[in-house]
């Protein structure tokens, strides 16, 4: 979780950024709060090289995560939000898809 989008496109898409440690078919979730327009650029670049992206940023800020009251907002391929899903849901969060 990072400030801003440019802090985030470094850290992901930067020298020695995360992507460069991904491997086939792994999944980044983004609990950052970034533009939508750096969440789909950064994905793309993610998908080039046969890795995906949840947009998942967090709703109530520090006072939630606290209290343990915080939410996952997803958004990202059914397909891959459906595994992010099964692997949360094991952990004690609930998630639905919403349209």
């Amino acid at each position: 979780m990072l400030p801003n989008s440019p802090q985030v496109k470094e850290v992901v898409l930067g020298p020695n950024g995360v992507l460069e440690g991904m491997r086939k078919d792994m999944i980044l979730v983004d609990t950052s709060s970034i533009s939508p327009i750096a969440s789909k650029e950064i994905c793309a670049e993610l998908e080039k090289n046969g890795c995906y992206m949840i947009d998942a940023p967090v709703s109530g800020g520090e006072p939630k995560a606290v209290d343990g009251t915080f939410a996952f907002m997803c958004g990202g391929r059914q397909e891959i939000f459906n595994q992010v899903k099964d692997i949360l849901s094991n952990n004690g969060f609930l998630c639905n898809l919403m349209w």
